[in-house]
Formats: structure tokens, C-alpha cells, sequence
């Protein structure tokens, strides 16, 4: 039986914050069909400027094609021709942009073939960060603006064509979301699995493809609609990228209360305890204010000293599925004179 979450209120209003993920099978395919050795989607002038950004994408890595003369290079988003001359890149296992103080790029880090990954890259105006599947693994300190050309920004190849090198990618590409923000290592988590609903709520999206019907920008630009070129299909994922959060082992039932909460917060897992790696609360601005990986079948959080407001509770299993759940703290004094 697919697990459910209970959450207990004590007032006669309640609050809920559910990460809404949701089950997406497609994708877009670069893939061996053909003897195509060019094929991308191309997206627009996505162009960044300033100081911030967000740049981020799930992929499943595939063998390149052998009919193609290629490098182990693979574009996944790219608004760049060569390193002197980078918007934003990410690929695979690294980020690198270009700000008016020179060129950046984060460490090469190493990616299991054929796995279902997520990856992003952040600019917040002191570090570039590439994030991998669970947290930040490389941090890189920056000054300056982000240079800004106009290449049109491309999934799959380089934004520049340039015939120095082949950086086709091949395999599957999903969740490409460019922001004008830079998004925090618990919001990226928080959808790094999953698609994003209610687009228009998502502040700084400036860009964003699920590649369920089409190429289309779903933030709503359609200046940023997709084209492709080559050899791209719409793809069912070879292994799923995205998870639902009622797929975690049987039997798996979460009791978390109470919410409202003035004091202790009581997280109650039962046999399934062992299945949890850790809990982290989270503050509004992406803070970590709480952690564990002490996990027992009834788990205490101390909260009685925290400032009243909206924290969000996240709950990592071992079989990399997350769980976020909003709570609101709240001093009895501020209602009860």
C-alpha cells in the first residue's frame, strides 16, 4: 500500500504545504536513432544579467553515438561560445560563467552513466555552485556582473556552434528551468525531482520546459518557446527522473504534530524510521535552522525557542525521496492576552 502522510491540527484553520510532486515520464531525447550527430533545442536569447542566477536541469547520460566523432564534453544548457565568452554553462559534472571580473568554473566531479540525475549551478554574487542530486558539492567565490551576449541559449549543443570541439549531448534531458533568482540548496531540493506547478507563482522563473507535449516555455515567454534541430524527440525516460512522494516503502505511515506548534514537535515514523537518512527544518529564507540524522521511530524537535513564523520540515529517505511540509510557530501570547 502506498504510504500517506497524516498531519494533525490544533486550531480550526489549518495550513498545508504539500512539494506537489508529480509523476512525469517524457522527456526530450538526443539520442542514437540516427545518424544525426547535430541535435539541440534552441530556446531563445535567454540572457542573464546582473548578479544573480539559477540555471538548472534532470538528465539521464547516454553513450555517444558511434556514428559521431565526439568529446566527453556535453552541453546541457548553454549560452556560451567558448570561455571567454560564457552567459552561464552547465553541463553534467560542472558549471562556469563569465562576470566582468573574469571566467569561473566549478570543479569536474564525477557522474555514474546511465543514472537519473539533477543538477543546477547558482550565481548569488559571491559564489558560483554546482548542486548535484542532494546538496552543493562545489563552491567557487566570484565578483563581478554576469557578462551577457547575444547567442541564443541551447539544450543539448553549445549556444555558439563553435567548431572547435563537439559538445553534443546524449541521453535525456527534462525540468530545464532558467531563473533570474538564485534559488537555495532547500528550494532546489525541494523540486529537484519533480515539476513544478502553479508556474506563475515561482518568483524569478524566466524560463521553464517539462517536455510532456512539446518545446514550449510553460513560464508563459514565448519568446523562449523551443526549437529543435536534429535529431530530438519527445522521450519516455529510459529511468524515470521524476518521484512521487507516495513511493516510499510499504507501510510507511508519517504522523507530524502538532502544527500549529507553540513548543515540541513530535515527527513519528514507526518501523519505517530506519528508512530515514535525515530531518532538517528550514526558515523562510532557506535557512537550515535543525538537523538530525539521529533518527528514531518518534523524533522530538525542541521549537519552543524558535521566532513565530513559517518553517518547512524536510524528510530525506535513503532511496533519495523527499518530503517538505510546511509548520507554523507561534507564540500562545500573541493570541491569548
Amino acid at each position: 500500500m502506498k504510504s500517506k502522510v497524516f498531519i494533525l491540527f490544533v486550531f480550526t484553520f489549518s495550513f498545508f504545504f504539500s512539494s506537489n510532486l508529480m509523476s512525469q515520464n517524457k522527456g526530450a531525447y538526443f539520442g542514437n536513432t540516427t545518424s544525426s550527430c547535430l541535435n539541440y533545442v534552441e530556446i531563445g536569447n535567454v540572457s542573464i544579467s546582473g548578479n544573480i542566477l539559477t540555471v538548472e536541469a534532470s538528465f539521464n547520460l547516454l553513450p555517444n553515438n558511434a556514428n559521431c566523432t565526439s568529446t566527453p564534453l556535453h552541453d546541457i544548457i548553454s549560452k556560451h561560445y567558448d570561455n571567454t565568452d560564457v552567459n552561464y554553462l552547465l553541463r553534467p559534472d560542472h558549471a562556469e560563467i563569465n562576470t566582468t571580473s573574469g571566467f569561473y568554473v566549478t570543479k569536474t566531479v564525477p557522474i555514474s552513466a546511465d543514472n537519473c540525475h539533477h543538477i543546477a549551478m547558482v550565481y548569488d554574487g559571491t559564489f558560483l555552485r554546482f548542486f548535484l542530486d542532494s546538496s552543493f558539492i562545489d563552491s567557487v567565490a566570484v565578483t563581478g556582473d554576469l557578462i551577457t551576449n547575444s547567442l541564443l541559449t541551447k539544450i543539448g549543443y553549445s549556444a555558439g556552434l563553435n567548431p572547435n570541439w563537439f559538445t553534443q549531448f546524449w541521453g535525456y534531458i527534462d525540468e530545464v528551468r532558467i531563473w533570474k533568482v538564485a534559488r537555495t540548496e532547500s528550494q532546489l531540493r525541494e523540486f529537484a525531482f519533480s515539476n513544478l506547478n502553479n508556474v506563475k507563482t515561482h518568483i524569478g522563473l524566466i524560463a521553464y520546459y517539462d517536455f510532456q507535449t512539446g518545446f514550449e516555455n510553460i513560464q508563459g515567454n514565448s519568446a523562449y518557446n523551443g526549437h529543435i534541430f536534429g535529431d530530438v524527440q519527445l522521450s519516455n525516460f529510459k529511468s524515470d527522473c521524476i518521484k512521487l512522494v507516495p513511493e516510499k516503502p510499504d507501510g510507511e505511515n508519517i504522523l507530524i504534530t502538532p502544527n500549529p506548534v507553540t513548543d515540541k514537535l513530535y515527527v513519528k515514523f514507526g518501523d519505517s524510521y530506519t528508512k530515514v537518512k535525515r530531518i532538517t527544518l528550514f526558515n523562510v529564507l532557506g535557512q537550515s535552522v535543525y538537523q538530525t540524522v539521529d533518527i528514531k521511530e518518534l523524533n522530538v524537535i525542541n521549537m519552543a525557542n524558535f521566532i513565530a513564523g513559517v518553517y518547512f520540515i524536510n524528510v530525506f529517505f535513503d532511496d533519495r525521496i523527499d518530503l517538505t511540509e510546511k509548520i507554523v510557530k507561534f507564540q500562545l501570547n500573541n493570541y491569548f492576552r
